[in-house]
């Protein structure tokens, strides 16, 4: 019987070895004998009782020579010691892979719908704040205002380094959205102070040396494409807080945007645009603080330095005395001087204002935007609409206009087909929201309501501002809402639309701590009886605790007190009558077998 079985296994491993090798040449003695192997095993039953048979001394060992490739005319050895021929018609090449091909994606095609034709005589630029909507959704995105957090650079892995990154990454794209803006005839446009994030800060700010190349490249492309460049600081940058150390900040972050245009060889066409900031409570001693602080400031921020009416705390009725005093050009915001009118209309306005930048030799740049549709509320009219619909009425021909929208260059887009202004590329074209909601998601106040309304304190830096901000802010009936903006004036910050800060963080403030709870500290003593609580007997549980039974017994206490004896009220007139006390019913008894056949 053992003959037999090893007969089978010799010619089994045999075949085996034959087919492995047609098969797959390379490896085929390795593989013939990891075959014999398998089969050996497979070739007795479970439930056989012959005994096991020995292994060959030859099972285990591995023949180096068996790894060299199989190819006609070559032996190959099996694990039984035998030589078998590969023959010619034995030999097979390996399949090539397939390769997996994507299919191509094909091109959105957007419906853009038509619009409205109409003519103006404007002839200026018109641009967009920071960020190009088609670019940042490109893989990889383009955009220039990479920034973190204050946690991210404490890791021990970022640091200064990773900011320093991030720097370079955000003035390599800067150049490219230039380009892409001069090649869809945009020549105008605001860059982000993100650009170099926390270089103006106290403790973490750093030298742009490392990027002098960079920058010198990006203000090159904009000046040979004839590109204006501007800024806008965000709006902790107030130089005429009553806090010495918003002021310093303030210089510092200044003197960061000057440093990026003057690297970038920009001319005097790029300014720097800030806003007046809070009234502190005093809106003539802050106006009188910021004449004095911006005497300190350098020659080449004073040069680049202009001035921007906002809608809670200053008008351009607030604004045009300083600017004229000090030189300083004014940028007249459409839209804020709809929300906080002047005194004078748009049109008696914007000739005073038209003098000063003529004055510093500096083409005028005004601002536009409309509110969403059907905003009612203040919040709600100070958010900015996806699209502005139309130029304004009062607007000079030549001079810049920034479309703050959030469809940015879509925006312009718009106008320029409503206008025909430029030429437009239809691939471009995106067609606006189909509905636009007036619900706003910026950055909400933390502050504690207030007891009374207008009481504002010197906790928030909004002492005052109540009467101020609400003088031709406000309508009737939104005195909730007007009270939410006042409030939301942090330490003399002016709120932007949404609440956030104007394309930049230029100073991060620090976190207030919060407060941990502390558990009610433990009476020690217990509350000694009354010198009458020992004729009205013991006092219950529920007095000693404060619990329910007091509260119910002095408030019913606290009814009875202006009845007299007999339970009618002092003036004569007989109180309701008591409300009876509820019973409950008694549960009828269950009928019985009995009383059913009864």
């Amino acid at each position: 019987m053992q003959a037999i079985v090893a007969s089978t296994v010799k010619h089994t491993t045999t075949s085996t070895s034959i087919a492995a090798i047609s098969t797959r040449p390379a490896r085929a003695a390795a593989t013939a004998a990891r075959s014999a192997l398998t089969a050996k095993d497979r070739s007795r039953s479970p439930s056989s009782s012959l005994s096991p048979v020995p292994p060959s001394p030859q099972d285990n060992v591995y023949d180096l020579a068996a790894e060299a490739p199989g190819s006609p005319g070559d032996v190959a050895g099996t694990s039984k010691g035998e030589q078998v021929k590969v023959e010619d018609d034995e030999v097979e090449e390996p399949k090539p892979k397939k390769k997996r091909t994507r299919k191509p994606k094909e091109p959105v095609v957007y419906d853009i719908p038509p619009v409205e034709q109409l003519t103006t005589t404007f002839k200026g630029r018109l641009g967009y704040a920071c960020l190009n909507t088609i670019l940042r959704k490109q893989k990889p995105p383009v955009f220039c205002s990479r920034t973190c957090r204050l946690d991210t650079v404490a890791k021990e892995d970022k640091g200064v380094p990773y900011l320093k990154e991030l720097t370079r990454q955000n003035i390599k794209d800067l150049k490219t959205i230039i380009e892409w803006n001069a090649a869809h005839d945009i020549f105008f446009m605001r860059m982000s102070s993100d650009i170099a994030p926390f270089a103006s800060h106290p403790d973490l700010q750093y030298s742009l040396d490392y990027v002098s190349e960079e920058l010198k490249e990006a203000g090159d492309t904009a000046n040979r494409l004839g590109v204006r460049i501007t800024s806008h600081p965000g709006q902790y940058c107030q130089i005429a807080s009553p806090r010495q150390v918003v002021v310093e900040n303030a210089y510092r972050d200044l003197e960061y945007h000057n440093e990026l245009m003057d690297r970038m060889g920009l001319g005097k066409d790029s300014v720097m645009i800030i806003h007046g900031g809070g009234v502190f409570g005093d809106k003539e001693a802050t106006l009188k603080r910021f004449r004095e602080n911006y005497k300190e400031l350098s020659q080449g921020v004073k040069n680049r330095l202009v001035l921007e009416n906002d809608e809670i705390c200053y008008n351009c009725d607030d604004l045009l005395p300083v600017c004229e005093e000090l030189n300083i050009p004014l940028v007249f915001d459409y839209h804020h001087d709809w929300i906080y009118p002047s005194k004078q209309p748009p049109s008696e306005l914007i000739p005073r204002i038209l003098k000063l930048w003529e004055r510093k030799g500096i083409k005028p740049k005004f601002h536009l935007s409309e509110p969403r549709k059907g905003a009612e509320t203040i919040m709600e009219k100070r958010a900015h609409a996806d699209r502005c619909q139309r130029l304004p009425e009062v607007l000079p021909d030549d001079m810049d206009l920034m479309i703050e929208a959030k469809d940015k260059e879509q925006a312009v887009f718009h106008l320029y087909r409503i206008y025909n202004l430029h030429p437009v590329i239809h691939e471009d074209l995106r067609p606006p929201a189909l509905e636009e909601t007036k619900q706003t998601a910026g950055r909400k106040s933390h502050k504690p309501k207030k007891g009374k309304k207008g009481a504002a304190t010197d906790e928030d830096g909004t002492d005052g501002t109540a009467g101020t901000a609400t003088d031709g802010t406000a309508g009737e009936g939104d005195e909730e809402q007007t009270e939410q903006v006042v409030h939301a004036l942090v330490d003399g910050e002016m709120p932007l639309p949404e609440g956030k800060d104007a394309e930049g963080q230029a100073y991060d403030p620090p976190l207030k701590e919060k407060k941990k709870r502390t558990p009610r500290k433990k009476v020690a003593e217990q509350v000694k009886e009354e010198d009458g609580a020992a004729a009205d007997g013991a006092t219950s549980p529920a007095k000693k605790r404060g619990g329910a039974g007091t509260k119910r017994k002095s408030k019913a206490a606290e009814e009875t007190a202006h009845l007299d004896g007999e339970g009618v009220e002092a003036d004569g007139v007989e109180p309701p009558a008591a409300k009876k006390a509820r019973t409950p019913k008694k549960a009828s008894p269950k009928r019985t077998t009995e009383d059913a056949t009864a």
